[in-house]
């Protein structure tokens, strides 16, 4: 699960990293953590047979993620350190968990 975690934090920074950092508040770090723990935590255990179909369930469950949270969410954080609490609170709104 760490390789499959490592290839998912690759790519939620670069769906998280904007060109002008200058309206960026948020932690793209705090970001990564708090959707990958949530992604993760109910997946089944990797196989050799099933390693590329979790891959990208997961990878693509954490992109809409990571995507419909900064259009909804990221322009409001003037906080950096409050990054994890408005992704749980964009996971609890919209997919009720």
């Amino acid at each position: 699960m760490n390789e499959i975690k490592t290839m998912l934090s690759v790519a939620i920074e670069k769906k998280l990293t904007v060109n002008d950092s200058s309206d960026k508040h948020y932690s793209i770090d705090q970001a990564k953590t708090a959707i990958i723990n949530y992604v993760t935590k109910d997946a089944e255990a990797i196989t050799e047979s099933n390693r590329y179909e979790l891959y990208y369930f997961l990878l693509g469950k954490a992109e809409i993620i990571a995507q419909g949270w900064k259009l909804n969410y990221a322009k409001h954080i003037k906080d950096p350190f409050k990054t994890a609490d408005t992704i749980n609170a964009y996971i609890k709104n919209t997919y009720g968990v």
